[in-house]
Formats: C-alpha cells, structure tokens, sequence
C-alpha cells in the first residue's frame, strides 16, 4: 500500500465527518485541524460561547477496515454529534471506533462507558 493509498482514505474519511458535523451543526462554521500522525480536530463554532470540538486518531482516519460507509454508520450510532453536545465548552470529544469491546479491559470499558473526555 502506497501513501496515496493512505492519504486518499483518511480524506474520503474526513469528508463524511465533516459531512456528518455540517448536517448536525447547522448554523455553526467548522475549522478541521490537522496533527498527524496522531489526530485530526474538528471545531464547531456558532458564537463565541457556543463551541464542540470532535478528536479522531489519525490511526481510525486511516485504518482499511473504516470504509467511508461504515464511519457514516458509526457516526450515528456512537451519537457523535450528541455526545460532544455534553460536553462542557471547551472540552474535547474524542471518538474512537473499537472493533472488538471484549478484548477492552473492563475498568477500561467502564471510563470509555462513563465517556471521558479530554481536555
């Protein structure tokens, strides 16, 4: 696999969260970010005090098996837009798509159920 390979998937990727972000944010202007090869930074912004900001490991931007339909998918079952709405302004979400929640250690599903956050 080349790194046009790569590089065309995480953008066909960043396409539909951004697609996903835009249709669940109306009204909100969205800044992408990225910081490879760790992350990419979606930012949401309406006002000054209104605020979400989404984290994607660039690792899950990248993976083969994160097709742009499975992430559209994803994106709607995990609650994405939802769940970074909970958050407190200023504080970041950070999604990662697990593929296999048994193998999550169970103090580790726990935090991931309790869904915490960064800052």
């Amino acid at each position: 696999m080349t790194n046009d390979d790569e590089d065309n998937r995480v953008q066909e990727n960043l396409e539909v969260i951004q697609e996903y972000l835009l249709s669940q944010f109306k009204g909100f202007d969205q800044t992408a970010t990225p910081n490879r090869p760790t992350s990419y930074t979606f930012t949401l912004t309406r006002s000054y005090d209104e605020s979400y900001k989404l984290k994607v490991s660039w690792k899950q931007l990248a993976d083969r098996s994160n097709t742009p339909e499975k992430l559209k998918k994803r994106l709607a079952i995990d609650d994405v837009a939802g769940r970074m709405r909970q958050k407190s302004q200023g504080e970041t979400f950070w999604w990662e798509i697990i593929k296999n929640p048994e193998d999550v250690p169970e103090k580790v599903r726990y935090l991931l159920q309790t869904r915490l956050h960064i800052r």
